[in-house]
């Protein structure tokens, strides 16, 4: 009904306004159209341009615009003062404009109306309230989203308390919109993220009141039509604990329920955990609430869980300094989402191994990340890859040795005879060995490509290295069973297939032992961090190799041939072959001088002292120069670059030792489960699709629907099935414990059994079986690859302790200082804010003394104008009396 009154009034021509009567109208008739008009262009041009919108704008720009604004507010009031009749303000305010919008429209639209400038609009037609513009969007709508205070809000929710659960187009409550609430009048630069509201005081509320006086209804229960609850704008838009308090008293279900995505709230605090400071708290409340129903393992519908998320939101953010607050929040947010024991399930692995590096340092620092890595890698499928790997590895290094050493002497035996035939099944042995890493290579790419983290065996480089291997095995191979070949390049073959082979191995001890993985990363740190060492190395070799070259060319050294006669030279081996003559063996003369590969001294700084050869000045000159050239180089390269060499590179180790020896491990450890995961689970789903079961478990995780006491389903992670759950001891675990459990020291005294006893002997006998099949069960499982060893055994080699307990409370401590440093940072913004402010009241304080000081000397000249004006007229009036008296002396007395 509102909407059609608008329509009507707005349908008046301007000569309709002319013939209407007002009752006690203070208004000509013939202007009644431009006063009805006036209002609503008040506040029309108050609307902000498109440049003004937004938070980021200079200080000079917020003045100018509150300024603004107290004179829009000021205008309407004398409006409203100029126009008491009820009639006038009844049209006035029901006028409807561009989008369907009202003066009170267009007034809550503006940042943070007087409250008595909205309630005067409102009783001057209490029907606007309820019209919504085109939108859909009610004066309550604007007023939230636009940050009115909630004096304001409380004025329109009494004037329409229906208006709480009004939708929008897009099925928005004005709940909805209070958690991106914007504060036109932040200082530029330091705008608020605790929700996009005023998270403290706003006109005698807070955005925890705010919500409460919103949500009294019921509107906490309505979704928007992408199915967010008010609940998943609070959490996606960052806000306190206390407000998601009085969502979760509104709708406590709503902790648990998902958007059309699939997306619960938690994923959307993940998401954007490095946005706001307050993400931390908010993921700790969901976490704690949530936990009932299992929210840490719920998946969106693409499979993704929170911490994924939180992986991929991360990526894009950026690694400077400048944004040690984000890395902070998202680092805390991490830490509390793994001490919530997250199910250690397929999409759980892939999400821990998409975190950027600075994030996944802290994951695998993580005790449930480490027990997680450790159970999976002592599996049997596991086991059974990685004692594989090694076995091929080995078949591999030993069959290539011997067939590239019996190829090599074959190749240089004239009479080439025929092949051996052992020689021929050491070559296919190390086909074999190709075959096997190029199946477990497509295995693992289906396997990633199924689970949708194809991309990250992509771009991991020990992917391609295990590529390099193969085809390096199946192309020597073939080069060794086909027909001869040419030798010298053969040999380079085999040195680079040698070097790839080895490395391989370090690579994958790196994934099993501790000191390897310090090793290979401390290999890598150090690199990274002599870029530019090594840089300068080069130039200052670069540079004496051509000093050096440049020195001896043209003098007798470099024109001794074959028929010079040596025997004139008292040391003639110094002379002959002289590196320095050639620029590119001067080069390698440096970098071994370097090294420590001096050489004969004679060669800097001797020459010949035969009478029957002369003396060379320009030899005498060169070897000068040499010496001190050579005095130089010892000096700069030998022992001052050589020194901080070994400073950095110690400083680097014992960096990547001391301090990131249990990342480094751990993250390798990570990478590699991540692989053995995914080829078990493809090897499931082979085997499951024959009616064969590997570990009673697909690895896959679970949802199922849960109904509450109020009637909403809710999805519950109900975890994995088999081995996933909670592991229970299979034969081989059993037999082993009872097997090892003879051998406790208080097995005898815990059950009374005597040495005088049948019991004491039939335990002595049952020892002694033990002892014989302990050795020959561990013979076996090496033999079938750990496939007949228990899970203790697996236990015992690979599975790790948690590196450096003893500093079990750094991250905590890191936590209180980057909290010191992020309140540090907080006082510096309102120190700065302070400074702007101050700087501005200085300016206008200057202003306005500028203003009375040209007042005052306005006032002094029209003082001292006047004065002399009073100076003139009392001169003048003086004469005047003189001149009086004198004609009265003149006069004649009568």
């Amino acid at each position: 009904g509102g909407g059609n009154m608008g329509g009507e009034m707005t349908g008046l021509s301007e000569h309709q306004y002319d013939d209407m009567t007002f009752g006690d109208s203070t208004i000509r008739t013939d202007d009644v159209a431009d006063e009805i008009a006036r209002l609503y262009a008040i506040c029309d041009m108050a609307m902000p341009r498109q440049e003004e919108q937004g938070a980021h704008m200079t200080p000079q720009e917020l003045a100018r615009r509150r300024e603004q604004l107290d004179q829009t507010w000021e205008a309407i009031r004398e409006w409203l003062t100029a126009h008491p009749s009820q009639d006038e303000r009844l049209v006035a305010a029901q006028r409807v404009g561009h989008f369907s919008t009202t003066a009170l429209h267009l007034v809550c639209k503006l940042a943070d109306p007087p409250a008595d400038v909205v309630e005067s609009l409102v009783s001057c037609s209490p029907d606007v309230v309820t019209w919504p513009d085109s939108n859909g969007w009610l004066p309550l709508h604007h007023a939230c989203a636009n940050g009115a205070s909630g004096e304001v809000l409380s004025i329109l929710c009494e004037s329409y308390p229906e208006g709480k659960k009004t939708q929008d187009r897009r099925q928005r409550t004005p709940l909805h919109f209070a958690f991106f609430r914007t504060e036109l009048f932040l200082v530029a630069g330091d705008s608020d993220d605790s929700g996009g509201g005023p998270g403290g005081d706003s006109g005698g509320n807070t955005l925890e009141e705010v919500v409460a006086l919103l949500g009294d209804t019921g509107a906490a229960r309505l979704p928007d039509e992408g199915g967010m609850l008010p609940m998943h704008y609070a959490c996606a838009y960052g806000t306190s604990t206390a407000v998601l308090e009085v969502l979760e008293e509104a709708f406590p279900e709503s902790i648990a329920l998902r958007e059309n995505k699939g997306r619960t709230p938690l994923h959307l605090a993940m998401v954007n955990a490095h946005r706001w400071s307050k993400s931390p708290d908010v993921v700790k409340f969901l976490l704690e609430k949530g936990a009932k129903y299992k929210i840490v393992d719920i998946t969106d519908h693409e499979g993704h869980l929170p911490l994924y998320l939180l992986a991929m939101a991360s990526r894009v953010s950026k690694s400077s300094q400048e944004d040690s607050e984000a890395h902070s929040n998202a680092s805390r947010c991490l830490r509390m989402y793994l001490d919530a024991g997250p199910q250690p399930v397929a999409d759980f692995l892939s999400a821990l191994q998409a975190l950027p590096e600075w994030l996944r340092d802290a994951a695998v620092l993580s005790q449930h990340v480490q027990g997680v890595l450790n159970k999976k890698i002592i599996r049997r499928m596991p086991t059974f890859i990685v004692m594989m790997d090694g076995y091929m590895l080995l078949m591999m290094i030993i069959c290539f040795t011997l067939s590239a050493t019996h190829h090599i002497d074959w190749l240089h035996d004239d009479e080439l005879p025929k092949k051996p035939k052992e020689y021929v099944t050491t070559v296919i042995l190390t086909i074999v060995g190709g075959a096997y890493f190029l199946l477990r290579e497509i295995i693992q790419a289906v396997a990633m490509s199924n689970r949708g983290t194809f991309t990250s065996w992509l771009y991991d480089a020990m992917n391609w290295l295990d590529m390099a291997v193969i085809f390096l095995a199946f192309f020597t191979g073939a080069l060794m069973l086909g027909p001869p070949r040419n030798r010298d390049a053969f040999r380079i073959i085999v040195v680079v297939t040698t070097a790839f082979l080895y490395f391989d191995v370090l690579i994958y001890f790196k994934s099993l032992n501790v000191g390897f993985a310090v090793f290979v990363g401390g290999l890598s740190h150090v690199i990274s961090r002599l870029r530019a060492f090594i840089i300068c190395v080069g130039v200052l070799i670069l540079c004496f190799a051509q000093m050096f070259n440049t020195i001896y060319t043209g003098t007798e050294l470099c024109t001794i041939n074959s028929e010079t006669n040596l025997s004139l030279y008292p040391r003639e081996g110094c002379y002959e072959d002289f590196p320095h003559c050639h620029l590119w063996r001067s080069l390698l003369k440096s970098f071994s001088m370097m090294m420590g590969e001096i050489g004969d001294d004679c060669r800097y700084g001797t020459y010949p002292q035969n009478e029957t050869y002369p003396i060379s000045l320009n030899w005498e000159t060169a070897s000068k120069t040499a010496e001190v050239t050579y005095v130089l180089y010892a000096l700069l390269v030998v022992i001052v670059l050589s020194t901080v060499l070994i400073a950095v590179v110690t400083d680097s180790y014992s960096v990547v030792k001391n301090e990131r020896a249990a990342m480094v491990f751990w993250a390798n450890r990570l990478d590699f489960v991540v692989e053995m995961d995914a080829i078990a689970n493809f090897c499931r789903m082979i085997f499951s699709s024959v009616g064969i079961s590997l570990d009673g478990s697909s690895g896959a995780e679970n949802t199922e629907i849960q109904e509450t006491p109020t009637g909403v389903g809710i999805p519950v992670a109900v975890g994995a099935t088999g081995a996933d759950k909670k592991e229970k001891k299979d034969r081989f675990q059993r037999a082993w414990a009872d097997m090892v459990g003879l051998f406790d020291p208080s097995l005898l005294s815990e059950n009374e059994v005597h040495i005088n006893s049948v019991e004491f002997w039939f335990y002595q006998f049952f020892r002694l079986v033990a002892i014989v099949i302990i050795p020959i069960w561990f013979l076996l499982g090496v033999a079938t690859a750990g496939l007949l060893w228990p899970a203790q055994i697996s236990e015992l080699l690979f599975a790790r302790k948690w590196l450096f307990a003893q500093n079990q409370g750094q991250p905590e401590a890191r936590d209180r200082i980057q909290i010191i440093q992020q309140d540090i940072d907080q006082l510096r913004k309102e120190v700065k804010s302070l400074r702007v402010d101050f700087k501005k009241e200085r300016e206008y304080d200057q202003k306005e003394l500028s203003s009375m000081k040209v007042e005052v000397d306005s006032v002094q000249q029209e003082v001292l104008s006047d004065i002399a004006q009073v100076k003139e007229i009392m001169t003048t009036l003086f004469e005047l009396n003189r001149e009086k008296a004198r004609q009265r002396l003149h006069q004649p007395y009568s």
